[in-house]
């Protein structure tokens, strides 16, 4: 666990190596993927910077411009996005953002509530899906992201989307198998199983799922015999899917059927000595796999790791605390 926490304390203050130059504009996520792995590891105090990473993450927030009602916000990716012409906010850095400050213990206060669920919804289509921005590609990931977003600014009323056409795009995504494409007629895929199931959870409607033991199934026929999972049928295994489907298992009330042991073994054989965890055994390590690698065997209740709040991407102990002080969120 020191090693590990190690290499995130690195990772957070941009000490990565070049091949990860192209991260560059995604920096937010990256600071997401090292703050939640610490307090999964019980090691976020251990990191002076915490007041330092918030300012920064601040100065992210893309605030509105004039003071109309139909002004909308959000946060960048990081601070190189800052510097081109049209300065605007990603639906998923605007997630990982508000996730990352709730797990510092930010209470949020100086987040413009109003404009970002209203950046929210301008990205929202008439079939249900959603854009990472205005004019950008749209699928489950970011469904996810605008559910997650409505829920950690205690949007009770979801003003952010329109709840009807959310759930009926993530429907009609399921597959002819029971898992969750991209969008509807695409292969399932773990991660966009995860994104579809989680947003169903966190909207109140996981019982429009066409057949909940159907997507469980399919779920669970992802656990292959080396012990992990994979994202579709035919491909390997990959540590971020212990988490992907992990957390979908949870959601669907069904975690106690995954071969715990195995899928625990598997992540293990993927740990750096250096600290970090790859992919795959012999991949070198990465903040992504490495936080979803960890957040996996958190949810198996593995190594005395926090437990997950899994809808959400953050420990249960962040969003206990986020609920205690957070206004919004009373």
């Amino acid at each position: 666990a020191g090693a590990h926490a190690a290499y995130f304390a690195h990772v957070l203050n941009g000490e990565l190596p070049e091949a990860f130059q192209a991260v560059d504009p995604n920096r937010v996520s990256v600071a997401y993927f090292a703050v939640l792995s610490l307090d999964v590891l019980g090691a976020r105090a251990s990191v002076p910077t915490e007041r330092a990473v918030i300012e920064w993450l601040y100065a992210q927030q893309v605030i509105p411009r004039g003071a109309g009602a139909g002004a909308t916000g959000g946060f960048r990716g990081g601070p190189s996005a800052g510097e081109i012409a049209v300065d605007m906010a990603h639906l998923a850095s605007t997630y990982t953002a508000l996730a990352t400050l709730l797990a510092l213990g930010d209470n949020l206060v100086r987040v413009e509530r109003n404009a970002v669920l209203l950046g929210v919804r301008s990205t929202q289509h008439a079939d249900g899906a959603f854009s990472a921005y205005a004019g950008g590609e749209a699928d489950m990931r970011f469904v996810f992201c605008a559910a997650a977003v409505g829920t950690l600014l205690g949007d009770r009323e979801w003003s952010c989307l329109d709840h009807a056409s959310t759930v009926a795009y993530i429907v009609s995504s399921v597959s002819y198998e029971g898992g969750i494409g991209l969008g509807p007629g695409q292969e399932a895929h773990g991660g966009s199983t995860f994104c579809g199931i989680a947003a169903l959870s966190l909207l109140g409607a996981l019982d429009a799922l066409p057949s909940r033991a159907q997507t469980t199934r399919w779920c669970l026929q992802r656990q292959v015999t080396t012990g992990g999972f994979q994202g579709r049928a035919n491909k390997d295994a990959d540590t971020c899917y212990s988490y992907w489907i992990g957390a979908s298992l949870a959601l669907l009330e069904a975690a106690d059927l995954v071969s715990a042991r195995e899928s625990s073994s598997f992540t293990c054989r993927c740990q750096y000595r250096l600290g970090g965890l790859c992919k795959q055994e012999g991949a070198p390590p990465d903040p992504l796999h490495s936080c979803l690698s960890l957040c996996g065997l958190a949810l198996l209740g593995r190594f005395g790791l926090e437990p997950m709040e899994p809808a959400l991407g953050i420990t249960a102990r962040a969003w206990a605390l986020a609920r205690s002080q957070c206004e919004h969120l009373r």
